[in-house]
């Protein structure tokens, strides 16, 4: 019986199928009579289907990743990553910005034009901010918007220890939402403001801590008349 290792008699089309094809091949190859199982279409298209299988179930294995960071209607990421990268970033040291974002009079606008507009204002925001986000810090930093609560949304700015520098970034994003018009009933008529606190990390700070002062930060924008940014005291 030859050794002869032949492959797979089926066509694949994508890399990730060739490659298995190939690893497929060299291994039973390795087993006695193993050039006999490879010459049969049917056992050839057996294992090629396992291994799709095997690429499907990583998929799926991706994406309730995905479901277990994001927030549901919004895409951002949820509370309890925002919660895990607070922690992670502080405790190894790291120096970074929080901004609290809330969305002025979201209740007014609810109980004007309907629960729909208002998942849809949610959702342009959060897609908005997080393009500006990525044009504003072209220098590779990992920045990201997470969904506080209701209308409520936190950013962590990474490397940015500076509450000028952050407080920069929350007016740009300011103006920028202050000059869109947000959809009602898919037509981009709405306007709508935001205000924002920003509190900058400490050393041996805490998420609890870091999140009370950009609260307090921006409870004070909410007084000084809202869409305005407020940064806690130096």
């Amino acid at each position: 019986m030859s050794d002869k290792i032949t492959e797979i008699p089926i066509q694949v089309e994508k890399p990730f199928q060739r490659e298995a094809a190939k690893e497929a091949n060299e291994t039973i190859a390795s087993i006695p009579g193993g050039s006999t199982v490879l010459s049969n279409p049917d056992l050839g298209a057996e294992i090629l289907t396992k291994y799709e299988k095997a690429e499907e179930l990583q998929a799926e294995a991706e994406e309730l990743k995905a479901e277990n960071v994001r927030d549901p209607l919004t895409g951002a990421f949820n509370r309890r990553f925002l919660d895990q990268q607070l922690e992670h970033k502080l405790q190894s040291g790291q120096k970074i910005s929080l901004i609290m974002v809330d969305v002025d009079h979201f209740k007014e606008f609810n109980d004007t034009y309907g629960h729909k507009n208002g998942d849809r204002l949610l959702i342009e925001l959060v897609r908005t901010l997080s393009a500006r986000l990525r044009l504003t810090r072209l220098n590779g930093e990992k920045d990201f918007i997470a969904r506080y609560g209701g209308e409520e949304f936190a950013i962590i700015l990474s490397n940015v220890n500076d509450s000028d520098t952050a407080k920069n970034v929350a007016e740009n994003l300011r103006q920028m939402v202050a000059g869109l018009k947000f959809s009602i009933d898919e037509k981009p008529t709405a306007k709508k403001t935001v205000s924002m606190g920003v509190a900058v990390s400490r050393d041996n700070d805490t998420p609890e801590n870091l999140v009370v002062r950009a609260d307090k930060a921006l409870y004070k924008a909410k007084d000084n008349g809202r869409n305005c940014v407020e940064a806690e005291p130096a």
